[in-house]
């Protein structure tokens, strides 16, 4: 049975993965922001699983990172 988790501990997780691609393209938080259309400081609060970002939002990230949102959700714990 897989095991709940809260929405605190999801969206951690979800944003240290986007950030573990973001190094891994040695993108800066800048430049993923740009490719993403949002502000630099929104990507460190979602990194850091400050904020509940949109899906819009989320898919502006993944096409920015080159990745499959299937792709970064199979990475997430939760």
């Amino acid at each position: 049975m897989a095991t709940k988790c809260s929405l605190a501990d999801l969206q951690k997780s979800l944003g240290h993965q986007i950030q573990v691609l973001r190094k891994v393209k040695k993108m800066s938080q800048r430049g993923l922001a740009e490719k993403a259309g949002i502000h630099f400081t929104y990507v460190g609060k979602i990194e850091h699983g400050e904020t509940n970002m949109s899906l819009e939002t989320l898919k502006g990230i993944v096409d920015a990172l080159s990745v499959k949102m299937s792709d970064l959700f199979e990475r997430v714990e939760g």
